[in-house]
Protein backbone atom coordinates (compact mmCIF):
# COMPACT_ATOMS: atom_id res chain seq x y z
CA UNK A 1 0.00 0.00 0.00
CA UNK A 2 2.92 2.16 0.96
CA UNK A 3 4.13 2.07 -2.84
CA UNK A 4 1.20 2.78 -4.24
CA UNK A 5 0.79 6.21 -2.65
CA UNK A 6 3.64 7.55 -4.64
CA UNK A 7 2.39 6.74 -7.90
CA UNK A 8 -1.45 7.44 -6.95
CA UNK A 9 0.10 11.16 -5.98
CA UNK A 10 2.20 11.52 -8.87
CA UNK A 11 -0.53 10.43 -11.46
CA UNK A 12 -2.82 12.83 -9.59
CA UNK A 13 -0.06 15.78 -10.48
CA UNK A 14 0.08 14.85 -13.88
CA UNK A 15 -4.00 14.70 -14.53
CA UNK A 16 -4.11 18.40 -12.46
CA UNK A 17 -1.39 19.39 -15.00
CA UNK A 18 -3.86 19.02 -18.10
CA UNK A 19 -6.20 21.82 -18.91
CA UNK A 20 -9.60 20.83 -19.16
CA UNK A 21 -11.05 20.65 -22.79
CA UNK A 22 -13.77 22.88 -21.91
CA UNK A 23 -11.04 25.93 -21.84
CA UNK A 24 -11.30 28.31 -24.64
CA UNK A 25 -8.28 28.66 -26.35
CA UNK A 26 -6.72 32.28 -25.84
CA UNK A 27 -6.94 33.17 -29.57
CA UNK A 28 -10.38 32.46 -29.81
CA UNK A 29 -12.96 35.62 -30.26
CA UNK A 30 -15.06 35.79 -27.28
CA UNK A 31 -17.63 38.58 -27.60
CA UNK A 32 -20.83 39.86 -25.30
CA UNK A 33 -23.79 38.31 -26.37
CA UNK A 34 -26.46 40.44 -28.25
CA UNK A 35 -29.95 40.43 -28.85
CA UNK A 36 -29.64 39.02 -32.41
CA UNK A 37 -28.36 35.63 -30.80
CA UNK A 38 -30.36 33.35 -30.60
CA UNK A 39 -30.03 30.80 -27.51
CA UNK A 40 -33.08 28.94 -28.24
CA UNK A 41 -32.18 25.39 -27.58
CA UNK A 42 -30.15 22.50 -25.22
CA UNK A 43 -26.63 23.10 -24.23
CA UNK A 44 -24.06 20.76 -22.50
CA UNK A 45 -22.61 21.84 -19.65
CA UNK A 46 -19.02 21.19 -20.29
CA UNK A 47 -17.05 23.11 -17.01
CA UNK A 48 -18.35 24.64 -13.81
CA UNK A 49 -16.03 27.03 -12.22
CA UNK A 50 -13.43 25.28 -14.82
CA UNK A 51 -13.92 22.28 -13.84
CA UNK A 52 -14.98 19.98 -16.27
CA UNK A 53 -18.14 18.00 -15.96
CA UNK A 54 -20.10 15.60 -18.05
CA UNK A 55 -23.99 14.92 -18.41
CA UNK A 56 -25.32 18.44 -17.11
CA UNK A 57 -26.73 20.19 -19.46
CA UNK A 58 -29.12 23.61 -19.68
CA UNK A 59 -32.05 24.23 -22.11
CA UNK A 60 -33.09 27.83 -22.72
CA UNK A 61 -36.67 28.89 -24.72
CA UNK A 62 -38.54 31.77 -24.75
CA UNK A 63 -39.40 32.41 -21.06
CA UNK A 64 -38.32 29.18 -19.81
CA UNK A 65 -34.83 27.75 -18.64
CA UNK A 66 -34.67 24.13 -17.29
CA UNK A 67 -31.39 22.28 -16.73
CA UNK A 68 -29.83 18.72 -15.28
CA UNK A 69 -27.01 19.40 -13.39
CA UNK A 70 -26.44 15.75 -12.30
CA UNK A 71 -28.47 14.34 -9.60
CA UNK A 72 -31.34 17.13 -9.79
CA UNK A 73 -32.72 18.89 -12.57
CA UNK A 74 -34.77 22.30 -12.33
CA UNK A 75 -35.98 25.77 -14.18
CA UNK A 76 -36.76 29.04 -13.72
CA UNK A 77 -38.15 31.89 -15.93
CA UNK A 78 -35.89 33.13 -18.34
CA UNK A 79 -35.57 36.64 -19.24
CA UNK A 80 -32.55 38.16 -21.63
CA UNK A 81 -31.35 42.22 -21.53
CA UNK A 82 -28.40 42.31 -23.91
CA UNK A 83 -25.25 40.52 -22.34
CA UNK A 84 -27.66 39.85 -19.58
CA UNK A 85 -29.15 36.43 -18.89
CA UNK A 86 -31.72 36.09 -15.63
CA UNK A 87 -33.69 32.68 -14.34
CA UNK A 88 -36.05 34.09 -11.62
CA UNK A 89 -37.50 31.45 -9.13
CA UNK A 90 -34.81 29.15 -9.93
CA UNK A 91 -35.15 25.66 -8.43
CA UNK A 92 -33.88 22.56 -7.98
CA UNK A 93 -35.31 19.14 -7.23
CA UNK A 94 -33.56 17.63 -3.73
CA UNK A 95 -32.46 13.62 -4.57
CA UNK A 96 -28.87 13.22 -2.60
CA UNK A 97 -26.69 11.74 -4.21
CA UNK A 98 -22.58 11.68 -3.86
CA UNK A 99 -20.63 14.43 -2.64
CA UNK A 100 -18.68 15.44 -5.58
CA UNK A 101 -22.17 15.52 -7.65
CA UNK A 102 -23.51 17.68 -4.84
CA UNK A 103 -20.52 20.22 -4.75
CA UNK A 104 -20.71 20.50 -8.29
CA UNK A 105 -24.51 21.18 -8.18
CA UNK A 106 -24.10 23.77 -5.16
CA UNK A 107 -21.63 25.66 -8.02
CA UNK A 108 -23.75 26.02 -10.60
CA UNK A 109 -27.25 26.48 -9.14
CA UNK A 110 -25.21 29.45 -7.42
CA UNK A 111 -24.56 31.08 -10.96
CA UNK A 112 -27.62 29.97 -12.34
CA UNK A 113 -29.66 31.99 -9.22
CA UNK A 114 -28.37 35.24 -10.29
CA UNK A 115 -27.58 37.33 -12.90
CA UNK A 116 -25.57 36.16 -15.69
CA UNK A 117 -23.44 37.78 -18.13
CA UNK A 118 -23.15 35.80 -21.28
CA UNK A 119 -20.24 35.49 -23.62
CA UNK A 120 -20.02 33.70 -27.05
CA UNK A 121 -17.18 31.97 -28.92
CA UNK A 122 -18.42 31.56 -31.85
CA UNK A 123 -19.45 29.00 -33.49
CA UNK A 124 -21.12 27.28 -30.31
CA UNK A 125 -20.21 28.18 -27.19
CA UNK A 126 -21.37 30.13 -24.90
CA UNK A 127 -20.04 31.44 -21.46
CA UNK A 128 -21.88 32.42 -18.20
CA UNK A 129 -20.01 34.40 -15.80
CA UNK A 130 -21.56 36.30 -12.40
CA UNK A 131 -19.63 37.02 -8.84
CA UNK A 132 -20.40 33.48 -8.15
CA UNK A 133 -18.67 31.92 -10.66
CA UNK A 134 -18.70 30.46 -13.90
CA UNK A 135 -20.68 27.53 -16.33
CA UNK A 136 -19.42 26.63 -19.59
CA UNK A 137 -21.78 25.14 -22.38
CA UNK A 138 -21.29 23.89 -25.86
CA UNK A 139 -24.39 24.00 -28.34
CA UNK A 140 -26.14 20.73 -28.76
CA UNK A 141 -26.27 19.22 -32.56
CA UNK A 142 -25.70 21.58 -35.35
CA UNK A 143 -24.23 25.05 -34.67
CA UNK A 144 -26.47 28.02 -35.80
Amino acid sequence: MKALLPAILLLSGCAAAVPPASIVPPEAEVRPVTAADPLDGRWTVTAVNGRQVAGLWLELSTGRASYSLGCNSGGGELSRNGDKLFIDKAFLTERGCDAAREGTERQAIAVLRAAMTMELTEPNRLRLVNEFGTIDLVRVGASR
